[in-house]
């Protein structure tokens, strides 16, 4: 069995007398090298000569990452959309205040943490909400990227271009482009043309899409109390009253039961299960009624039937609705309610 982990704790906890292996950080030189191969991608030909002052600053900044590659990596996604020495004389003075900010927390997990604050606050606008919506998806769940874009653009996330006749699929596959080129998605699997058909967060990666306010995670493991995840402060109470994204993973069979009064405002609903069926499913079910500003709703981990799913007809506001579990054998007559459906996975 191979654990792999940050926590050096962890990997003692589960046997103190196994073979702990612990990856070293890399040099200056290979820092550099990572950076330059991320920062000054496509221009590896031999004609191509660094700027010397852009050189400097970049090993400046290389050098705080601590040779961590995950932050490497991820500054020399951001550094590849700079072009000029100005900019990466910005991107060096934002480095250094963020640094500032996670000074007093555990090394590792602080400078990588804010390399990607960093980044995010660098990301263009139309990005953000697209990264941010990918925290929905558990760590290391591949994320079929048609399934992604479908729900981006139910969530208006897509603009489409003022000039020419791409389609919104085609945008969307461009913003996942941008993501990629920054290092803030990582590919799963690519097709045989070379597309991306999944793509994949790294855990820190998901941690800095929760921070920021955008949803919440209710998950549900090793039968005891489920485990709510909100990014703010503030009590569940306060916090559940303003839930417009949700996200359940279920673990394990519990009596869970959500107080929906504290959810009117639901916007978003997406269910992820390891079990081959469960009664949670019938529950949630039987209560969609009170989710009726329901936009997006994903319980294609979720095992259940036509006659279940009929009340879902009565969500007149969905655009995405998917419930490929394989029992659906027939689409109730309700869902011609679904005047605002733009996608429907069966």
């Amino acid at each position: 069995m191979l654990l792999t982990t940050r926590n050096k704790e962890v990997a003692q906890h589960i046997d103190r007398r196994g073979f702990l292996r612990e990856p070293q950080c890399l040099s200056k030189e290979e820092s550099w090298e990572l950076l330059k191969k991320k920062a000054f991608l496509g221009k590896d030909d031999l004609d191509y000569r660094i700027n010397i002052d852009m050189e400097k600053l970049g090993r400046k900044m290389v050098a705080r990452c601590a040779g961590l590659p995950l932050a490497i990596t991820v500054l020399g996604g951001l550094l590849a959309t700079k072009n000029t020495l100005n900019e990466w004389n910005l991107v060096q003075e934002n480095f250094s205040s963020y640094l500032r900010r996670g000074k007093g927390h555990e090394q590792e997990q602080s400078t990588v943490s804010e390399v990607l604050a960093l980044s995010y606050h660098e990301l263009p606008y139309r990005l953000k909400p697209c990264f941010l919506h990918l925290g929905h998806f558990p760590v290391d769940f591949d994320i079929p990227t048609k399934k992604m874009f479908k729900m981006w653009m139910a969530k208006g996330m897509v603009s489409p271009m003022l000039e020419g006749e791409e389609t919104m699929e085609h945008v969307a596959e461009c913003y996942l482009g941008e993501l990629l080129d920054r290092c803030m998605v990582q590919v799963g699997e690519r097709g045989s043309t070379g597309r991306v058909k999944s793509c994949r967060l790294h855990d820190l990666c998901l941690l800095k899409a929760n921070q920021e306010n955008f949803l919440n995670v209710v998950h549900i493991q090793n039968g005891n109390e489920p485990m709510v995840s909100f990014s703010s402060t503030e009590s569940i109470v306060e916090s559940s009253r303003r839930i417009l994204r949700l996200a359940i993973y279920l673990d394990t069979e519990t009596d869970f039961s959500w107080d929906h009064e504290r959810t009117p405002c639901l916007r978003s609903l997406l269910f992820f299960s390891t079990l081959k069926t469960s009664t949670i499913c019938g529950k949630l079910i039987s209560k969609i009624n009170n989710f009726k500003l329901l936009k997006t709703l994903d319980l294609e981990q979720c095992c259940i039937e036509g006659k279940s799913a009929k009340a879902i007809g009565n969500l007149i506001h969905l655009r995405y609705l998917s419930l490929n579990c394989g029992l659906i054998t027939y689409i109730p007559s309700s869902f011609g309610n679904l005047r605002c459906l733009q996608t429907l996975i069966l």
